[in-house]
């Protein structure tokens, strides 16, 4: 087994293992339309999976500026091919891990929605308890205050155990709530600390389904990591997952907004769907039906 996998691993480093053809997806002439993204995702899965052991996993990062709404329609449609593709290859069942406090995933899990949760993440959720589809709110757990950026709760019992173990340095930091806290999670060593709760909580998620396909929601700096020194690719979740022995797909839902954090020198873009040109932004919650509906409509995908 342990063969099989460092080699499958060495494979995935080589720089041509994915077709370039479904690497770069444009989506410039038609920004609302998602079928060029889901189909070169679901192609590069395909050609993944007919290439690895078949008892090793895959692990897609679905990476994306939460604020921008067609990511998260990308995601819901991902999940959409994924549940048709089951009926025909049931060895291809997946989950979904959501980057979402961990400790408040039952509350999420049930519909109870605080104010900081975007409508359309409250849609995806929606999504998988409709359909069925196991999901976990994977991320560390963190504070909120409105206005400030949320920081890391050190004082919640399975986040105080995991910075014992990975930075104990910061198990008794008081928390200032400000952007230059190193618990901020936006900040590189939050970030780095997010990275390990996500894959600690995919890891018992996967435990539980035993599902062949892995598919973590997660901002795009969590995916390669970035340019600072705290928060380098030896720290993303691709990394980590591979350290793991899984096999992971890259994905950046909008690649123009990525590419200049994207540190040099991973080796990994030649592996990774880079998709650029669907619409960005978000839009206000009164607007936001109009607008799924629009960017359902031309995808021709019921969500």
């Amino acid at each position: 087994m342990f063969d099989r996998v460092r080699d499958a691993i060495h494979h995935w480093f080589n720089p041509d293992s994915l077709p370039p053809a479904i690497t770069n997806v444009s989506c410039h002439s038609n920004p609302y339309d998602l079928r060029p993204a889901v189909d070169a995702i679901m192609a590069a899965e395909n050609w993944i999976l007919d290439r690895i052991p078949p008892d090793q996993k895959l692990v897609i990062l679905m990476g994306e500026r939460h604020d921008f709404l067609t990511a998260s329609l990308l995601l819901a449609a991902v999940l959409k091919r994924h549940a048709e593709q089951l009926t025909t290859h049931i060895s291809r069942d997946f989950a979904l891990g959501i980057e979402a406090p961990h400790n408040e995933g039952s509350k999420l899990l049930s519909g109870q929605f605080d104010s900081f949760i975007k409508s359309h993440s409250k849609e995806l959720i929606k999504l998988c308890s409709k359909n069925k589809i196991p999901v976990s709110c994977n991320d560390i757990a963190n504070i909120w205050l409105e206005g400030l950026p949320p920081v890391i709760d050190n004082t919640e019992p399975k986040t105080k155990n995991l910075i014992e173990r990975h930075r104990p340095d910061l198990v008794d930091r008081v928390i200032f709530r400000a952007p230059w806290d190193l618990l901020a999670i936006d900040f590189a060593d939050g970030v780095t600390l997010s990275n390990l709760a996500i894959l600690e909580n995919a890891l018992e998620h996967l435990q539980r389904t035993q599902a062949r396909i892995y598919i973590q929601h997660c901002g795009g700096r969590h995916v390669l990591g970035s340019r600072h020194k705290s928060n380098r690719f030896e720290n993303s979740l691709t990394n980590i997952f591979m350290d793991r022995g899984f096999a992971v797909l890259p994905v950046f839902a909008h690649f123009e907004c990525s590419k200049n954090f994207i540190p040099w020198g991973t080796g990994m873009l030649g592996q990774t769907i880079k998709i650029s040109g669907l619409a960005a932004g978000d839009v206000p919650s009164e607007e936001y039906y109009s607008l799924r509906e629009r960017v359902v409509a031309t995808s021709h995908m019921k969500l």
